[in-house]
């Protein structure tokens, strides 16, 4: 070029006389590399990506906002190298490493108990990603069946039985004790036996008993000819307790686990 500050260059030059031309030179773009790190569950770092850039010999790069790029991970500043200036061979190598995180596992009985002292059921830090197994004590709730363990309070579609593999999230996570409460079936006894009443006929099908729950005594009735069925009772002598015909008998059976109403 005919000026020193040029930027562009002359392929071809017209001479008339003396000249002086001056050199252009262009920059070339220089690679360098950045990696990331990821701790395992055995302590040790892992490279679990890489990535080429480019830039210009000399210049000052810098790695920003990245100790949020995954979840569940902590960058871990004193042994990453997250800044450095291109070198022209193109060694530049910038480095973030990111230690694994750690949270809190609880179980949550949700009215249960532990049938005894050191069944598991505490407080614990798991390293996310770690493989567990649940405890494998059942805990107890009287008047309910242990579903098993479910994410959320009252929601029993994604249950974990007491055994169970289960892998630590990347937030503190409680597992919720699932219940279903106690079901038995009531059956219906014409008592012949005991009241001595003759020709009773009918047949009163099957009822079921939910503990703490609506459930109704049967509004179908045994019949005889010269008598009526006025009440169920649940001793033949009558001396139980007695409901009416379509009744509701919540919570009068609950300590119960097999009912025959007379």
């Amino acid at each position: 070029a005919k000026e020193p500050d040029a930027q562009n260059a002359m392929t071809q030059v017209s001479v008339s006389g003396s000249v002086e031309l001056y050199a252009v030179w262009k920059q070339e773009a220089v690679k360098y590399h950045v990696e990331y790190y990821k701790e395992n569950l055995s302590g040790e770092y892992e490279l679990a990506s890489s990535y080429e850039f480019e830039g210009y010999s000399g210049e000052a790069v810098t790695l920003d906002s990245v100790d949020k790029i995954y979840p569940g991970f902590t960058l871990d500043g004193a042994s990453s190298q997250l800044s450095g200036q291109i070198k022209p061979d193109g060694s530049l190598i910038l480095c973030a490493y990111f230690k694994r995180d750690a949270y809190e596992l609880s179980f949550d009985l949700n009215g249960g108990k532990v049938p005894s002292e050191g069944a598991g059921f505490g407080k614990e830090k798991i390293r996310f990603g770690k493989n567990i197994f649940l405890p494998t004590t059942v805990p107890l709730k009287e008047g309910y069946i242990f579903q098993g363990w479910s994410l959320e309070a009252d929601n029993d579609a994604v249950l974990l039985s007491p055994g169970d593999s289960f892998v630590a999230q990347n937030h503190d996570t409680v597992l919720y004790a699932q219940w279903k409460p106690l079901r038995f079936t009531v059956k219906y006894d014409k008592n012949a036996a005991y009241s001595k009443v003759p020709g009773i006929s009918g047949t009163v099908e099957d009822t079921e008993y939910v503990y703490q729950k609506d459930s109704y005594a049967s509004k179908t009735l045994f019949k005889a000819s010269d008598a009526k069925v006025v009440a169920w009772n649940s001793k033949p002598d009558g001396s139980g307790i007695s409901v009416l015909p379509g009744t509701n008998m919540k919570g009068l059976f609950d300590s119960c686990k097999t009912l025959t109403l007379y």
